[in-house]
């Protein structure tokens, strides 16, 4: 099975390591980022689990170089969801005409995106809650013990989709497939669209969240607007979203939201995907959405987004 990652960051790194546990040595497909690619052929990519460091055997290229190459059965699209569009169309360029694509980005938009292009059938949403962070240019950091939900949103799940889950077990991922994807996409992006505005905006780490009293009601009022319209959407969300919020940042609660690193490195954030979407869908069914809004607004303004 011939299988590519396209934006091996932190999250891609952590997949080719699962997948090279099952002796699957999968292309690292790198856009843009010659700086990036230079290093990883130096000194090649890494993924740090507790005290040991693991060298991946996985190829790294360019789009120009893996297109010419047979076509992959599986092509993972981890960059940002901002860059999502960019990476559908290299997709498009080295997937089998069968082959399927996995969406892992935050927030909505991506999904719907490779939906329109591809056909629902040929797209699965991977819902990622392990902690996974990038330690340096070439090395990606397991930081917390989660869980990779899949699914389609079509009436049955393809059985390719039970049969990349079924490899990923096998590398030591914890997997479950799903049947109402919606439900886990639409509670991480609640949970993240307190989290990562709040901890920017307070400019702390994730435990500002728990022992500040105006940072944990200002979370708090921007999950429920976002319930909101979940309701009114009829998903029914797996986790009481405000409790598994609070449990996110008593969870993660040293660490820095990707959000605020983003703002802090001069980067575009993911905003207009977690916040601005919950803005969107508000707008669509006619839901005030203030908080979210004015919260969308200031990252806005304070990253290069």
């Amino acid at each position: 099975m011939r299988i590519a990652v396209i934006g091996p960051g932190a999250i891609g790194l952590f997949i080719a390591y699962i997948l090279e546990n099952v002796g699957l040595q999968t292309t690292l497909v790198y856009r843009n980022r010659f700086r990036r690619l230079l290093a990883i052929k130096n000194s090649g990519p890494k993924v740090k689990v507790g005290v040991r460091t693991y060298e991946l055997s996985a190829k790294s290229s360019f789009p120009s170089a893996a297109k010419r190459e047979d076509p992959y059965d599986i092509v993972f699209i981890a960059t940002k969801a901002y860059d999502f569009k960019k990476a559908l169309y290299t997709a498009l360029k080295l997937l089998r005409k069968d082959g399927l694509l996995a969406s892992i980005q935050n927030g909505i938009g991506s999904l719907e995106e490779a939906e329109k292009v591809l056909g629902k059938d040929r797209v699965v949403a991977a819902v990622i809650t392990y902690g996974v962070t990038r330690s340096d240019i070439t090395t990606s950091e397991l930081r917390g013990i989660g869980k990779i939900y899949m699914g389609q949103r079509t009436v049955e799940i393809s059985p390719k989709v039970q049969q990349l889950a079924e490899i990923l077990v096998k590398g030591g991922a914890n997997v479950e497939v799903v049947d109402n994807i919606d439900s886990y996409r639409w509670l991480k992006v609640l949970v993240n669209a307190a989290i990562g505005p709040v901890t920017s905006v307070f400019n702390m780490e994730n435990r500002v969240v728990l022992e500040n009293r105006y940072a944990q009601e200002l979370a708090i009022s921007i999950v429920k607007e976002g319930v909101n319209i979940v309701n009114l959407m009829r998903i029914s969300l797996p986790d009481n979203p405000v409790d598994e919020m609070l449990r996110v940042a008593r969870k993660t609660a040293g660490n820095k939201s990707s959000m605020l690193q983003d703002i802090l490195a001069g980067r575009e954030t993911e905003i207009n995907y977690i916040n601005g979407a919950i803005v969107e869908y508000g707008r669509r069914y006619n839901i005030s959405t203030p908080i979210n809004e004015t919260m969308t607004y200031i990252i806005r303004g304070l990253s290069k987004s």
